[in-house]
C-alpha cells in the first residue's frame, strides 16, 4: 500500500473547498442580482402590484334620436340634393378649365 501524505491531502482538500466556496458566492450574488431588486427601488412588476386597480370607465350612454317628421326629411333631402349639385357643378368646371 502506497504511503499517503495527509498534510498534502488536507491542503488539496482545503484548496478545493475554497474554490467551491468562491463559486457558491458568485452564483449567489448572480441570483440575487437577477431576481431580487435592491432595497428601496421598484421595478415595473412591483410597481404594478402596488398601484390601486384602475376601474373601467363607465360605458358611454347611447343617445337615441327623435324620429324626423316628413317635413324635416323633405327639407334635408332638398338641401342635400342642392349641395351635391353645387359640388358636381364645381367639380365639372374645375376639370374643364
Amino acid at each position: 500500500m502506497p504511503k499517503i501524505d495527509t498534510a498534502e491531502l488536507l491542503a488539496a482538500m482545503e484548496q478545493e473547498r475554497n474554490e467551491i466556496d468562491a463559486a457558491i458566492k458568485t452564483l449567489t450574488r448572480t441570483l440575487q442580482r437577477k431576481f431580487t431588486p435592491p432595497s428601496g427601488t421598484t421595478t415595473k412588476r412591483t410597481a404594478k402590484r402596488t398601484q390601486a386597480p384602475v376601474k373601467a370607465a363607465p360605458a358611454a350612454k347611447t343617445h337615441k334620436r327623435k324620429p324626423m317628421s316628413a317635413e324635416t326629411r323633405e327639407k334635408l333631402r332638398k338641401a342635400t340634393k342642392k349641395r351635391w349639385a353645387a359640388k358636381k357643378k364645381g367639380g365639372e368646371t374645375s376639370l374643364a378649365g
